[in-house]
């Protein structure tokens, strides 16, 4: 080899790493000219410099294209890190660990980090952030236990771009080196396409040959610890990870993940490779790991990491201290706004005593009571156990385990109360998916034991609890027949403990509270599901939801893998909520795909069947509907035959929008409660001057203005304020009604301002600076738009209106409330009609205060907004039960038979709002002391408990086979048993499947018909029924 003398020192390669240079692809030249210009900088000896190419080329394990495309810069960089951190032992020299690890910059802004095995961890631990969102290598020498990672500096492409066609990848933008071989994209581009088309957790193996290992890729954002993760559990199983890649995509959303690969020594059998698979899946499920640390020191097993997780999050979310003085000041609280109000106090307190560092902060550190946690864990609900840990025993052994940690925390209440519940996790989870093999998250059935009774004080039946990669989740319900929305919740980074740490309270408010209530006229009870995704998922919403359902259906399914204490069988049905409508049909695919028999009712709100908001009644009892066609618009059929297809609304107000009675399930709800109601106090509809909050831009306020047959004066929706007192044209109004299938809606902004009549005005959010026609000044629209229903500025012009009817059908939870109720009172002054069109749009206080203070009357949201979930209740979970596999061609496909079933629903919707409505105002008019909207509350309540009654003589009732089959045969829709007829309806409904299904049906069927004829004598009633319980029952049905 080449021979350089500089002041007296002689410097040379040595003959064996000339041959390694070149064995690894780097020019022999190159290293020569590198080596030269170290040596003439007077720093380092030979030998140390020979010392460091010797490991840079033979011991690092670095790749072959690394040499192949290294710059003389580069190379002497790394050579200069490598040489000035040596250590000789016996003649050899070895990389020092008396640095907390070497680094230095090579070509283009790529950095290299080499630590042994003395720095590796800490390495590790502060690599996160140069690696979280770019291209990175890991590479292992198991010779010297050296690992080096290599972090490149391309970024992925914008979202903008990705969405107009520019590959996802990173890799696709490389400037500092060659591109990748074309197979190994290809390989990243394939395994991301059918990650894309997967919902389950995609794991893929495959063998490299040439250099005798397996590699193994899947997808993953991975965390600064996940790397070690993986080398810990696959070296538990005598696997050792020789290198790795991580090459980082964008996604739809914006979002940045990546496509691991992972190299493992060897090639590894079928079992191996199910075994690490497991493992994978099980790592990969978290997306949040505080205990990664103590699981890499031996501190805990692998499950017994992710026990303490799935611990942490469920502590905190339901951790709640049962006290004495909170039991006697609930007590002592006579009304229901106090009671609640106290109860949120509670759970708001609960909340800050467990915040989510104190629970993980106290389970770290306490290793061995996380130990023990998980060993009754494990012998309850491990299947691989020849025994499993019956009830009695775990609780004699959690009595024990108890009283220890009330000996060890006696000084700390706080941690003593973590632990406790910790124990309760354990006890009150009856299945878990936790040693299921293949996951995508953890999910637990819960009993309602682990609620504290104070807050969540009416009935709750069951609990799930889901923890996953993209989100964390709950599901309550309060029956077991039950069903509900799924609401996805609106996180940012700074809003995100605070979602967390309302969501249970959320779930139970909007499911076994309040939709139990609105459930008078279908089967199921309510329920309601929250999924909190986590900040850097928030616009990734369908994942999050995966992650819930597919963990619930985990434990609908029957697995030999999940041990069942429950011992019975459950159904779920979910519906569109906030952020979760588009994806209703996936959800329901999902469970198609996983063999679930009846994935049809998995989801209502689905883009097949009979949508919510599609059809209407004419004024001849023709049935519409009014449907998307894409770029050619809107279509218009009626009784099923299209009549036109156009983009201009014009045409279709043409054809019926002088006739439209009733236009969508929800509004024929709410319109025939308002009908029933005004009609009761002789008054025409025509006659009533009518304000409403919601617009043409939103499904329920479009449907509002099609069917309204009085004056409009006042509409307020998310862009603007627009108000006539003459009358807002009904033309134009329900022109922009019809619009519906605009992208995007046009709300009140777009009516014509020609239009409006001298004292009318329309004020956009974004409006600065303007007059009303009266001279008052609006210097800013959105807060002019925020305030208007309370602002005493606006008596004069409101008052001109006469407006006397309300029909809320937007806005936000407690629009009016306690605070602003006087203020909008003194507004509207003309006031007499109610009807709650929108959910949640007055608090109790505040319809308290109407009821006291005013002659108005008012029907809440639980009985006039309930034509949606009959809706979805009938034509979805029912019929796809009745119909099965049919269910595509006997009503999706057969337009007869749909628009005939839509037809019968809005029927059944209007009759039963009208029915209960004219009960309300019975009872309202026998005693006034009770308002209407507690009296809707108190009925349903009177339903239900008799439901529960029935329930108890479930026995005697379905022996009497005729009374049960005239229950039913009322219950459903005719087209219905015109196409199956009554016998095998009934046959369907008994099956062991079905049978809660059908009981649920005769149970409430029968409830809602004694409420509706009886509830004036309600007593009297039930004393007939304690006689002579089916001489009672069949008198319901005489006229059914």
């Amino acid at each position: 080899m080449p021979n350089h003398k500089s002041e007296g020192q002689s410097v040379s390669i040595h003959a064996g790493i000339g041959a390694a240079a070149q064995a690894r692809g780097l020019d022999p030249v190159l290293l020569y000219e590198t080596v030269i210009e170290l040596a003439e900088e007077g720093m380092l000896t030979a030998t140390c410099i020979n010392a460091a190419a010797g490991i840079l080329l033979r011991e690092l394990n670095l790749p072959e294209y690394y040499f192949h495309n290294i710059s003389k810069q580069a190379l002497h960089n790394i050579l200069l890190t490598l040489a000035t951190n040596l250590r000789a032992i016996e003649g050899r020299f070895y990389l020092s660990s008396d640095t907390a690890h070497l680094q230095c910059t090579a070509d283009a802004g790529i950095q290299v980090m080499v630590a042994t095995a003395e720095t590796r961890d800490y390495m590790e631990r502060v690599i996160g952030p140069a690696i979280a969102q770019r291209r990175w290598e890991y590479y292992f020498s198991p010779r010297h236990q050296y690992t080096t990672y290599i972090v490149k500096p391309e970024k992925c492409p914008d979202a903008d771009d990705v969405r107009r066609g520019k590959p996802p990848f990173a890799f696709a933008s490389v400037a500092a080196e060659l591109p990748l071989p074309e197979e190994t994209s290809r390989r990243y581009e394939d395994l991301l396409r059918r990650h894309l088309a997967s919902v389950g957790r995609l794991i893929d193996f495959s063998d490299s040959q040439a250099t005798t290992e397996t590699r193994l890729m899947f997808h993953r954002m991975m965390s600064h610890a996940a790397l070690p993760i993986v080398r810990k559990f696959l070296a538990e199983r005598g696997l050792r990870l020789n290198r790795a890649y991580g090459e980082p995509y964008r996604g739809d959303s914006g979002t940045i993940s990546s496509i691991c690969s992972l190299y493992i020594d060897g090639i590894l059998d079928e079992k191996t490779r199910a075994a690490v698979a497991e493992d994978l899946r099980d790592f990969l499920a978290l997306g949040e790991n505080p205990f990664e640390e103590l699981y890499l020191q031996g501190a805990w097993s692998f499950p017994e990491m992710l026990f303490a997780v799935c611990t942490g999050f469920f502590v905190h979310q339901f951790i709640f201290n049962d006290t004495e003085i909170d039991r006697r000041i609930m007590g002592l609280l006579a009304d229901e706004a106090l009671k609640e109000a106290f109860a949120k106090r509670i759970s708001i307190s609960n909340r800050s005593e467990y915040l989510r560092h104190l629970v993980n902060n106290a389970l770290r550190d306490n290793p061995d009571m996380v130990k023990r946690l998980f060993s009754l864990f494990d012998r309850r609900f491990n299947p691989a156990l020849p025994a499993r840990l019956d009830t009695a025993a775990l609780d004699k052994e959690l009595t024990q385990l108890n009283a220890e940690i009330d000996r060890r925390f006696v000084e700390d209440n706080t941690v003593q109360g973590i632990f406790r519940f910790a124990g309760v996790f354990v006890r009150a989870t009856v299945k878990t998916n936790f040693h299921k093999g293949e996951k995508r998250s953890f999910a637990f059935r819960l009993e309602p034991a682990v609620l504290d009774p104070l807050v969540f004080s009416s009935k709750v039946y069951g609990v799930f609890f889901v923890l996953g990669h993209y989100g964390l989740g709950t599901h309550m319900r309060a029956e077991d027949i039950a069903r509900g929305g799924l609401r996805l919740l609106r996180v940012t980074p700074t809003n995100y403990e605070n979602e967390l740490d309302g969501a249970n309270l959320l779930n139970y408010a909007l499911g076994p509270k309040a939709q139990r209530l609105k459930h008078k006229d279908i089967a199921e009870s309510g329920a309601k599901g929250v999924v909190v995704p986590r900040p850097e998922h928030a616009h990734d919403g369908l994942s999050a939801l995966y992650d819930y359902t597919d963990g619930i259906m985990d434990l609908m399914l029957p697995s030999p893998e999940v041990v069942d204490w429950l011992g019975r069988a459950e159904m779920l049905f979910f519906g569109p909520d906030e952020g979760t409508a588009p994806f209703m049909d996936a959800i329901a695919q999902r469970a198609k795909e996983r063999g679930y028999r009846h994935w049809r009712t998995m989801t209502t709100g689905k883009s097949i069947g009979i949508p919510h908001d599609v059809f209407g009644v004419c004024t001849d009892g023709q049935v519409f509907s009014l449907t998307s066609s894409g770029e050619q618009g809107t279509e218009l059929k009626v009784e099923g035959k299209t009549v036109v297809t156009t983009r201009f609304t014009e045409e279709i107000w043409q054809r019926i929008g002088t006739r439209i009675a009733s236009s969508g399930m929800t509004t024929t709800c709410v319109m025939a409660a308002f009908r029933a109601l005004v009609g009761r106090q002789d008054c025409r509809e025509e006659d009533l001057n009518l304000m409403m909050t919601g617009g043409p831009d939103g499904d329920l306020g479009a449907n509002q203005i099609q069917t309204y047959r009085g004056r409009i004066c006042l509409v307020i929706d998310g862009g603007a304020v627009l108000f006539d007192p003459a009358g807002l044209d009904r033309k134009e109004l329900c022109l922009l009604a019809l619009n519906r299938h605009a992208k995007p809606r046009l709300n009140a902004a777009a009516y014509p301002r020609e239009k409006l009549s001298p004292r009318g005005f329309l004020v956009a959010r974004t409006a600065k600076d303007l007059r009303l026609p009266d001279g008052t000044p609006v210097p800013d629209g959105a807060y002019f738009h925020r305030m208007f229903l309370t602002s005493q500025a606006m008596r004069p012009l409101v008052a001109e209106a006469n407006i006397q009817a309300f029909i809320p059908c937007g806005g936000v939870k407690d629009t009016i409330n306690f605070a602003n109720v006087r203020d909008f009172l003194a507004l509207f002054r003309e006031l007499r009609f109610i009807v709650e069109g929108a959910n949640v749009f007055f608090d109790d206080p505040a319809r308290d205060h109407i009821a006291r203070e005013t002659a108005i009357l008012q029907i809440r949201d639980s009985t006039a907004n309930k034509g949606g979930v009959t809706s979805s209740s009938l034509a979805e979970v029912l019929t796809a039960f009745l119909l099965g596999d049919d269910y595509e061609a006997r009503l999706v496909e057969d337009e007869n038979t749909r628009f005939q079933l839509a037809h019968e629903l809005l029927n059944i919707i209007a009759a039963n709002a009208a029915a209960e409505t004219d009960m309300l105002l019975g009872l309202y008019e026998k005693n006034r002391a009770v308002p209407l909207f507690r009296l809707s509350v108190q009925t349903s309540e009177q339903l239900l408990a008799l439901q529960e009654r029935l329930y108890q003589s479930l026995d005697a009732i379905l022996k009497n086979e005729a009374l049960v089959a005239r229950t039913v045969e009322a219950y459903v829709p005719k087209t219905l048993t015109r196409i199956l007829g009554l016998p095998e309806m009934l046959r369907r409904l008994s099956t062991d499947e079905l049978a809660a299904y059908r009981d649920a049906i005769v149970t409430k069927k029968l409830a809602a018909l004694a409420l509706y004829r009886h509830a004036t004598d309600w007593d009297r009633f039930l004393k007939r029924l304690e006689k002579d319980l089916p001489g009672t029952l069949e008198g319901l049905l005489r006229d059914a």
